[in-house]
């Protein structure tokens, strides 16, 4: 493998060969390749050898000015990289934003410390009031459904059959107690997250004042 210096040298030789056998109304605005064969060594010629055409080169005229550089094509690995690269960077470029986008709400919407805590405690006072409700309503639901079985069980110890009609009015007091106990979770697990983006809001609220203090 020769240095690039006597790779440049030698086709700078080479150029200079070639042009001084060609006729002199083929050098006006001649172009050569310049690429790299087999050997490593460098080649010029005035056509490109199709099986060079994707290993990249260089299109001089005939003082060896470089006109323009084709790169070599990239093989599939290569360009895989590539655009695993370019979506990494798309994720990073989206997620500043999301950051951006969430600061200045932040900024917007509180003014204080004291204005998060007071919607905070706004919130979750409501969710308590919420699941109060809820659980009341389950409470006289399931008293419901307790007395509505012990007709049916009633009817069982007398073994007669129980009434369709009851029967109905169980079934749907039990799919009450399902929605129900099913919105306290809810009501609950949403009164847990809301906790926890508030001290979120809170503790990056408390970072942007000191940014905005220090700058």
């Amino acid at each position: 493998m020769v240095s690039t210096t006597e790779a440049r040298a030698g086709g700078r030789r080479g150029l200079l060969a070639l042009v001084l056998v060609l006729p002199v109304w083929s050098l006006q605005a001649a172009e050569f390749y310049r690429y790299y064969g087999d050997d490593g060594r460098v080649n010029i010629s005035q056509a490109l050898p199709s099986a060079y055409a994707t290993r990249g080169y260089e299109v001089i005229d005939e003082t060896g000015r470089v006109i323009r550089k084709v790169a070599a094509q990239k093989t599939p690995e290569q360009l895989a990289r590539d655009a695993e690269v370019a979506a990494r960077h798309a994720e990073e470029l989206a997620a500043a934003a999301q950051r951006r986008d969430y600061d200045n709400l932040l900024l917007l919407r509180y003014s204080s410390v004291e204005d998060i805590e007071i919607a905070r405690d706004r919130f979750l006072h409501e969710s308590e009031a919420r699941l109060t409700i809820l659980e009341t309503s389950l409470r006289d639901l399931k008293r419901q459904v307790e007395a509505q079985q012990e007709q049916a069980a009633e009817f069982e110890r007398k073994n007669q059959q129980v009434p369709p009609k009851l029967e109905k009015v169980i079934a749907d007091l039990l799919v009450e107690v399902a929605a129900v106990q099913d919105r306290i979770e809810a009501t609950r697990q949403e009164k847990e997250r809301a906790a926890e983006s508030f001290r979120r809001d809170r503790a990056r609220f408390e970072e942007l004042k000191v940014e905005s203090i220090a700058r």
